[in-house]
């Protein structure tokens, strides 16, 4: 299987840290990306792109970990990749004022008071009680996640040249570096080689269960049916039975996925997530489904379902199917473990509508029961809506997302009207030539999204 890829973002200097202390057993199935950081403002630099090819993004320092949060990585509205950074604690600072005192020979008037960014005062406060220092022996820089490296610098020079602290301490390598240049003492902090080992520990932790994920089995019951209603000619039968085995076989051997035949109309396929991940574009299109049709002249229908064993992701695959073949046009469609199906997967530039067909919600069996419409039907428009970022709806719109007839979606949008779930707000004109088309505000309560 291919590896996962860990993103490593920080100084220069830690970022070696880091990778001294890999546990290589660990590194089996992770590859790693180095984003090595000059200034704390060059953080909002990296290619996001890059980022978002990452599984895991791991931080050497607060502050560029800080400026992340504020715009992370997000794949098609979805979570990005998970985000771990290096904590910089009390033990941390302990480490360079115990070095600081070493250095004056315990004359604690030669560095103190002094100034110190990113940590909190309590956090400060806690490592001084180990050294004998006390409140009136710092004064704490607080800045926002804009200021840059010269934003920082100043702050600390300025105390330091009205005479209010005689040395500098910052969790912020370019800071120190620039402070140094400037003529101004001061220290740096850098996490410890536990603090280290912690976050690594939570790498390897996040690390198997992607991998663990990634390995769950997926299975493929792809259904074949013959469109030609014309009495059967075993001839041709076979010929279209050996066209889709053909076209079957080769896809298994393409992307190395497991195949039976159950029968003379169904094909089984077996893979992990990861790989059925890479050939249905994260489950949004699948082309085998075109593919097929294309060649055989035949509908074809898929059900993709996952499980944590083979029983269950063929019996999530059989329920897919269900909803692919009730279609009764060439589609697939996917079961995942938390209940939710989505489909068709159609082209790339089309995304799927997912809904759910577990309904513990009282209010969705509520309004199910007052608008006689299934609960899969209004899961599927809540999704639509949130999909859409809006209430209104067209019954074009609708039809095109549901993959029905006008017919079907105007009278989905009746029944939501007459029940007082839906109400026209308008009319609006199609592109070219054509009558004007109702819009329709959907009134589904909030608490349902």
């Amino acid at each position: 299987m291919s590896k996962l890829l860990l993103g490593i973002i920080g100084p220069e200097d830690l970022v070696e840290k880091i990778l001294n202390q890999f546990r290589h057993e660990k590194m089996e199935y992770i590859e790693y990306k180095l984003f090595i950081i000059k200034k704390v403002e060059n953080t909002r630099e990296i290619d996001r792109s890059f980022l978002a090819k990452c599984d895991i993004l791991f931080f050497a320092g607060q502050m560029i970990y800080e400026i992340y949060l504020e715009n992370p990585v997000n794949i098609d509205d979805e979570t990005g990749p998970i985000s771990i950074n290096i904590g910089y604690d009390g033990s941390a600072l302990y480490k360079s004022l115990y070095e600081l005192a070493m250095e004056t020979k315990g004359i604690l008037t030669l560095f103190t008071p002094f100034t110190i960014d990113v940590l909190k005062e309590n956090e400060v406060l806690n490592s001084l009680k180990e050294v004998d220092l006390h409140m009136e022996d710092f004064i704490t820089i607080d800045g926002p996640s804009t200021y840059t490296t010269k934003d920082w610098a100043n702050i600390h020079e300025r105390y330091y040249k009205k005479g209010d602290s005689v040395y500098a301490v910052t969790c912020l390598t370019s800071v120190a570096e620039e402070l140094v240049n400037r003529g101004v003492p001061v220290k740096r902090v850098v996490p410890t080689h536990s603090s280290i080992n912690v976050a690594l520990e939570m790498v390897y932790a996040q690390s198997d269960i992607l991998i663990k994920n990634q390995l769950l089995t997926t299975a493929f019951l792809i259904k074949w049916k013959e469109t030609d209603r014309r009495p059967k000619n075993r001839y041709n039968f076979y010929r279209q039975k050996l066209k889709f085995e053909e076209i079957i076989i080769d896809f298994c051997e393409k992307h190395n996925v497991s195949l039976t035949f159950s029968n003379e109309y169904q094909a089984n396929l077996y893979t992990n997530m990861f790989i059925a991940k890479e050939f249905t574009n994260n489950f949004t299109s699948f082309s085998l489904t075109k593919e097929i049709e294309d060649k055989t002249g035949n509908k074809v229908f898929i059900g993709i379902g996952i499980g944590n064993e083979t029983s269950n992701a063929e019996i999530s695959a059989e329920k897919s199917l269900k909803f692919a073949e009730s279609k009764n046009k060439s589609c697939a469609f996917v079961s995942f473990q938390n209940g939710d199906i989505s489909g068709p997967l159609l082209t790339e530039n089309q995304v799927p509508l997912t809904f759910s067909t577990s309904f513990d919600n009282e209010l969705l069996k509520e309004i199910s029961k007052k608008t006689n419409l299934s609960a899969v039907t209004i899961s599927r428009l809540i999704f639509l809506l949130q999909q859409n970022n809006e209430e209104n709806l067209t019954i074009h719109q609708l039809a095109e997302a549901f993959d029905v007839s006008l017919k079907s979606a105007s009278r989905l949008l009746k029944q939501l009207e007459v029940t007082g779930f839906a109400k026209i707000i308008g009319k609006e004109q199609p592109p070219g030539r054509g009558r004007p088309r109702k819009i329709y505000k959907l009134m589904i309560p909030n608490s349902l999204f």
